[in-house]
């Protein structure tokens, strides 16, 4: 969004938002585990479908706004294990399968089409 008007901001983000996905993918778990956490999103925030989808949707977000291939590879290489084969049709904070198979889709040659169910 800021790339053409503010090429250093964006850069900045773009960094941000790298360290945040290299975080989740080294502390792999779900945030409504910890019970401290949990007290303070629960009922109505509890994470119900996991945090794997979230780190594949981070990751296609990144191979589209950086172009590295390092996060398409990832998802190849994570997919399989993080459910990116599953089969499912809604989109909402808490499921991002459908917004996943969207965004990968149109990013072009990310990913063999073997991989996700269109």
């Amino acid at each position: 969004v800021f790339r053409d008007g503010d090429r250093e901001y964006a850069e900045l983000l773009l960094d941000s938002a790298k360290k945040a996905f290299e975080f989740a993918d080294s502390h792999r778990g779900a945030y409504s585990d910890d019970m401290d956490l949990r007290a303070g999103g629960c009922p109505f925030y509890c994470d119900f479908n996991g945090y794997q989808d979230e780190l594949l949707w981070g990751a296609a977000w990144l191979r589209r706004a950086s172009g590295d291939d390092t996060f398409r590879e990832y998802i190849q290489n994570n997919g399989k294990t993080l459910g990116a084969e599953d089969s499912i049709n809604e989109f909402g904070w808490d499921n991002k399968h459908a917004g996943l198979n969207v965004l990968i889709s149109k990013v072009q040659k990310l990913l063999p089409s073997t991989l996700f169910h269109f």
